[in-house]
């Protein structure tokens, strides 16, 4: 029992650590993910219905960014642990620590998780202050949303650890973003749902079936805009927690080879 209540101690003492030098950064997270949210919500809330002819899509694509918000976090976290790993390897330091080596990675899942949190807690703000009446916040499932903003983040801290294993070096940083982040992004239903594609292409779409961000992608519209032609939120949730477990797992794995570690 004392040596449980050790590790606890020291996991919790790092990742208290993180948090405090995260709260540095936040403020700078928060206007960068503000300006990315105006640019995506004006231009299809106010100027595409003016090319096409049609209704709004703000609110559409609000459910697009909640769900990719945090997504883009994914590349600066591996970025940042790549430069440890190939730097001050701070790391290994932790593992030397009285801490199992799979708390270690828990702490930095914990961390990705509670980053991704947050901003997506900021979005649906920012987006009612440009929609306005465009966007009715009594629409919103608030049992599904929370969950769902939850269930994402665990995902996204997952990848950012498998991602992270997958690349060789800072030098390869690039297929982060090549390989995982853009495919993921711009086939996960960000600009258009998986029944829209189905209709077009029902190949494509049943290929697209293979990727997480579709189905967070869909959740996150489930849970905002109603479930009509949208899938099934809790079979989404489902989907996603097991790809959380396969990518911690495949990490973890991948890491532990990588640091040559017991």
């Amino acid at each position: 029992m004392k040596q449980k209540l050790t590790f606890l101690k020291t996991w919790w003492y790092l990742l208290a650590m993180d948090l405090k030098i995260w709260k540095e950064s936040i403020v700078g997270k928060m206007i960068d993910l503000s300006i990315w949210i105006f640019c995506t919500v004006f231009v299809f809330n106010y100027l595409m219905p003016c090319l096409t002819g049609g209704k709004s899509l703000g609110p559409f694509m609000i459910a697009g960014v909640a769900a990719a918000a945090g997504l883009f976090e994914v590349y600066p976290a591996s970025f940042n642990l790549l430069a440890d790993l190939e730097g001050e390897r701070i790391i290994l330091y932790h593992l030397t620590l009285p801490l199992p080596p799979v708390f270690v990675f828990l702490r930095l899942a914990c961390f990705y998780a509670i980053n991704s949190i947050f901003l997506s807690i900021i979005v649906l703000p920012i987006c009612k202050i440009i929609c306005w009446n465009d966007f009715q916040l009594m629409g919103i499932n608030w049992l599904q949303y929370p969950l769902f903003i939850i269930v994402s983040s665990i995902f996204f801290a997952s990848l950012t650890i498998y991602v992270t294993s997958r690349t060789k070096d800072l030098m390869d940083i690039g297929t982060v973003w090549s390989r995982f982040i853009f495919p993921m992004w711009f086939f996960g239903g960000f600009q258009f749902s998986w029944l829209t594609l189905q209709k077009i292409t029902p190949m494509l779409s049943y290929v697209a079936l293979a990727n997480p961000m579709v189905y967070i992608t869909e959740s996150a519209r489930a849970s905002i805009l109603g479930p009509e032609g949208y899938f099934n939120f809790w079979l989404c949730m489902l989907v996603i927690i097991a790809c959380s477990s396969l990518f911690a797992l495949r990490g973890f794995v991948r890491m532990k080879k990588r640091l040559d570690f017991i």
